[in-house]
């Protein structure tokens, strides 16, 4: 986990979603960033991220601080039994913990726009 327990989430932890509602009050918004080198893809009803080192890939982030423990390890399990590898990325010179997979799962899948919440909500009728 995140020694500064700041963390860079793109899908279903961002404001208002599904994951982020059941964390929010453990979760302190510190802003939104863009990632180059990373690819976002859907397995319908959540994202996945890989690194791609591809400058032209981007993905859409929000940044937080987990302000308890407690909701640090319970989103750190979420994460790790959905499949996810932890690692950390420098953002403004600060490490933020950011949950990754290390493959493509499904090339047809890719989230060309990069923001998971623009996608849900123009696919919502389709999950």
């Amino acid at each position: 986990m995140n020694e500064n327990r700041q963390y860079a989430f793109y899908g279903s932890l961002r404001l208002g979603m599904e994951n982020y509602k059941v964390f929010e009050d453990g979760l302190e918004f510190l802003g939104k960033a863009e990632l180059r080198g990373f690819k976002l893809f859907s397995l319908i009803d959540y994202p996945y991220a890989i690194s791609t080192e591809n400058e032209n890939d981007c993905i859409v982030v929000e940044l937080f601080k987990i302000i308890n423990i407690t909701t640090e390890e319970s989103i750190h399990q979420v994460e790790m039994d959905a499949g996810y590898i932890f690692t950390n990325i420098e953002i403004a010179k600060q490490k933020f913990g950011i949950y990754l997979f290390t493959e493509i799962k499904d090339e047809n899948r890719w989230v060309e726009s990069g923001d998971w919440v623009v996608y849900k909500s123009s696919h919502a009728f389709e999950s």
